[in-house]
């Protein structure tokens, strides 16, 4: 078994937006090198990032947003925010291997 230091975890701070549709995921790792982000609008355009793949099996996500270090993740008003939070959390960390 390996051990793991504390600075080798996920970080995941999560922020309200202006938007009640949509949640911000801070992280402490880099999501894309790409300084305007990344917009996967559906599953089919997140089929090359298993992190977004990953974000997309939780129900009710409709699109997802990288910039370098955060994730928007904008959900289907008709799921609570309470019902997904978990599970965003939880795909964000295995798309890392945590």
């Amino acid at each position: 078994m390996t051990d793991r230091s504390e600075s080798d975890d996920v970080e995941i701070r999560v922020q309200r937006t202006p938007n009640p549709n949509s949640m911000l995921f801070h992280v402490n790792r880099e999501l894309t090198q790409k300084k305007t982000g990344e917009t996967f609008a559906n599953p089919e355009s997140a089929a090359e990032s298993p992190l977004a793949s990953g974000i997309f099996g939780v129900p009710g996500v409709k699109s997802v947003f990288f910039l370098p270090r955060s994730i928007t993740v904008t959900r289907d008003p008709a799921v609570a925010w309470e019902a997904m939070l978990g599970d965003v959390e939880d795909a964000i960390r295995a798309g890392f291997g945590h």
